[in-house]
């Protein structure tokens, strides 16, 4: 058993009726659905920032130009690098 399974046990012990079972399965179901609300509602965010920076990097020509520019000059470094190594 985990620590955490251990340590409800023990809190938990006393109460033995249904209602005492019931209370405590809300009461977790409420802490993780609300805990993964939190970690969705990020990862959406994150989504459409992302969204939102590559529909301006494609409607943008100078943007995608220059970052464009800024690959093409990265991959040459890399090639030549690797031209030096090898």
């Amino acid at each position: 058993m985990s620590l955490i399974q251990l340590h409800l046990l023990k809190m938990f012990s006393f109460s033995k009726s249904d209602e005492g079972l019931k209370e405590l399965q809300s009461v977790l179901f409420d802490y993780y659905r609300n805990k993964l609300k939190v970690q969705t509602d990020e990862f959406w965010k994150k989504t459409i920032w992302i969204m939102q920076k590559w529909k301006r990097l494609c409607t943008d020509k100078t943007v995608f130009q220059e970052n464009e520019n800024r690959f093409r000059y990265k991959l040459f470094i890399a090639f030549y690098f690797l031209k030096l190594v090898y």
